[in-house]
């Protein structure tokens, strides 16, 4: 810096005799430019003030004292890790994801904390994602197909907190949802109106789970030659009728069959 502190930040003193103690070159990251990245060699001062006798370090407005980043970096990555992935970041910038994500952290703990007025879908569409070690329940509105929020956990309290915070719940026709119970639940307490529908993806899930627990079973009662003549049975049994071979139709049918018939 060109001038020197006005004021000795440990003893207060407006105007302080002061003597430079040292000098130390600080290496800081800036911004890119033109898609590079730009370093900086920063000669930050050391002062000893004559009134109390103590030693500091200079301030600058730009450049935090012991931080190896500008502050425009700094708020370049808050911006920026708003509407854009760590990694991206990571990739631009070449700071490690971990360095981003704690400085977005940071961030986050700076805006204002309030609830949002949820405006209310007639199709509501309930959900979760795994992060960061827990489960996430999802919110999505299923008319517009687009995301609507995520709650701290999939708890049966927190997802009835969220849907009673809904502008007109009663506007809720048809809820979809997988099988956890807590969601249905929920729904029940908090949407008496709506109709649960379970996901297709789901149901079918379980039944081809439950086709195939059939299947083992009855295999491991027949002979090594039926067997053999019931090659490929698993996935023929869950291909969907257009996509099966002549072929295929065969071995089909041959599940069918009561008793087996070769």
């Amino acid at each position: 810096m060109k001038e020197k502190p006005s004021v000795c930040p440990l003893c207060g003193v407006y105007e302080p005799r002061l003597r430079v103690h040292s000098n130390r070159t600080q290496e800081v990251r800036d911004i890119n430019m033109t898609n590079r990245r730009v370093g900086l060699m920063f000669k930050r001062k050391r002062y000893k003030c004559m009134e109390c006798n103590e030693i500091f370090t200079e301030e600058c407005k730009s450049i935090p004292n012991k931080g190896r980043m500008t502050i425009r970096l700094i708020e370049y990555i808050k911006t920026e890790s708003e509407k854009r992935t760590f990694l991206s970041l990571q990739k631009e910038l070449d700071i490690s994801d971990s360095t981003i994500k704690n400085i977005f952290l940071e961030h986050i703990k700076d805006l204002p904390n309030y609830q949002t007025e949820l405006e209310t879908p007639m199709i509501l569409g309930i959900d979760e994602l795994f992060i960061q070690g827990k489960h996430r329940g999802v919110f999505v509105n299923g008319e517009q197909n687009t995301l609507m929020d995520f709650t701290r956990n999939r708890d049966k309290e927190t997802i009835v907190a969220w849907l009673k915070r809904l502008k007109n719940p009663e506007n809720v026709k048809i809820v979809t949802m997988d099988m956890w119970k807590p969601y249905r639940d929920a729904v029940y307490e908090a949407l008496p109106n709506a109709y649960v529908v379970i996901d297709e993806y789901h149901v079918i899930k379980m039944a081809n789970e439950a086709l195939n627990t059939i299947r083992k079973a009855q295999k491991a009662k027949l002979t090594k030659k039926q067997n053999t003549t019931l090659k490929k049975d698993r996935y023929v049994l869950l291909k969907r009728p257009h996509k099966l071979n002549p072929t295929h139709i065969i071995y089909r049918d041959a599940w069918c069959l009561a008793p087996f018939q070769y």
